[in-house]
């Protein structure tokens, strides 16, 4: 059997918290940029973008006259319905 392992008191990493969790907060979390990511997580989210963007646009249809929004319920990010 293994056994329990925590970080000291000097916040070095051990098996059972490979991050320093008594580092982070919420004054040190940012949401990374497109281009922090790895070359695999961008390609990922680029894959999920070619899905998603037809989806979105289907929304819209471009006329002689204009562009018009169709009330068509979407998902959004946070799995609601849109319902404007």
């Amino acid at each position: 059997m293994g056994t329990s392992t925590t970080s000291t008191s000097m916040g070095l990493s051990t098996p059972l918290d490979p991050v320093r969790s008594v580092d982070i907060d919420n004054r040190n979390i940012v949401v990374p940029t497109f281009a922090d990511l790895s070359v695999e997580d961008r390609a990922d989210i680029e894959a999920k973008m070619e899905i998603l963007c037809p989806l979105l646009l289907g929304r819209f249809t471009k006329t002689c006259r204009g562009i018009a929004k169709h009330d068509i319920d979407v998902l959004d990010f946070s799995g609601s319905k849109d319902r404007k």
